[in-house]
């Protein structure tokens, strides 16, 4: 009975150590990657307030401040590095390109890529394409590229209606100024009856 105890005992705390190894070495491999993202942002004077990692691929924005988004993708054998000024972007899309492939008698759809591409207010500036996954590239099986896709376009797309807002709440106020203050100069350009 005490054999069962002791090896209880001793399994319990392997289980326990093992937990605790892992934990520390998952809280040292995400610092190491924030921290990449985080070098990033702050050539911007930016903070990171809100990422994910996949693969090869971080994304990072600072919805805090500076409302800029930050991108790095390693894929063969070369680092992308993105920034995008959210104040300039009008809309943000998600493209999924696939196809469709035979296998077994039944029609399969494959998911050659997919990427989030921001459209901007100043139409001379191109559409920029953030890459979530390419076929040619990463792994054969999706991973939860197109959920982690939609939650940034979906993320994004709040702080754009967001900044729609605040922008038509401050053009508002901008013209009630320049009214009062219109009407301000006209009431004193009035002669005052003596």
């Amino acid at each position: 009975m005490n054999i069962d105890i002791v090896n209880w005992s001793i399994s319990l705390s392997v289980i326990l150590l093992l937990v605790a190894i892992i934990k520390i070495f998952n809280m040292k491999h995400e610092k190491r990657i924030l921290s990449g993202i985080q070098s990033f942002a702050r050539e911007y004077n930016s903070k990171i307030s809100i990422y994910d990692a996949w693969d090869r691929t971080l994304i990072g924005i600072d919805d805090k401040e500076n409302y800029l988004l930050f991108f790095i993708r390693s894929a063969s054998g070369t680092e992308v590095r993105q920034m995008i000024r959210l104040s300039e972007v009008k809309e943000c899309r998600l493209i999924k390109t696939g196809r469709k492939e035979k296998y077994h008698e039944e029609s399969v759809n494959i998911t050659d890529r997919i990427e989030l591409v921001f459209g901007f207010h100043n139409k001379q500036k191109q559409n920029v394409s953030l890459e979530f996954y390419n076929s040619e590239y990463d792994r054969l099986n999706l991973t939860g590229e197109l959920q982690l896709a939609e939650k940034w376009r979906d993320l994004i797309m709040t702080i754009l209606k967001n900044n729609q807002q605040w922008e038509k709440q401050a053009r508002t106020l901008v013209k009630q100024n320049a009214e009062a203050v219109k009407a301000a100069e006209i009431q004193t350009a009035v002669p005052q009856p003596a």
